[in-house]
């Protein structure tokens, strides 16, 4: 009985192990590099889970600012690809779209308009692919809405 209890402990702190995926600084995987830290549809800061160390929290296809689920404090909305300031639908106020593991600016799919290129868990500098131009690497899988929430994180907290 002890063995099965703790087997199914260590399962469980396992799959929670798991469910959390963590941001580095470039090309880095040091935890002196971390930056953020995504789980449960919340981005934290570094390695913290306190409540005060939210970033952005996700709900649906909304990025809500802090650790609200308020819909006056929604900052960005992701919809096919395409992320609004705020609650926004309109074409005017899309901010960029992600299509084929590229980052656009706005609206556009010009390859002149591109910000950011994400391959193999790393996002690099416009198109390159050199490993000097990693701007962040991610541990893990994350869903767009948690990319357009890391990417802001980084972009405005660090």
């Amino acid at each position: 009985m002890k063995k099965l209890l703790s087997t199914t402990l260590l399962f469980f702190a396992t799959c929670t192990l798991l469910a959390q995926v963590k941001v580095y600084k470039g090309d880095s995987k040091f935890s002196m590099d971390l930056i953020c830290t995504v789980k449960d549809g919340k981005v934290y800061k570094g390695n913290s889970f306190f409540s005060g160390d939210i970033i952005y929290t996700i709900v649906n296809d909304q990025i809500i600012d802090g650790n609200s689920k308020s819909v006056f404090d929604v900052v960005f909305t992701v919809r096919d690809g395409k992320i609004y300031n705020e609650r926004s639908r309109m074409s005017s106020h899309i901010l960029f779209n992600i299509k084929d593991g590229k980052i656009y600016k706005e609206n556009s799919n010009s390859i002149f308009d591109i910000i950011a290129t994400i391959r193999d868990r790393k996002v690099y500098k416009e198109r390159s692919r050199f490993p000097s131009d990693v701007l962040f690497t991610i541990d893990g899988k994350l869903t767009i809405e948690e990319f357009v929430a890391t990417w802001f994180a980084i972009k405005y907290t660090y």
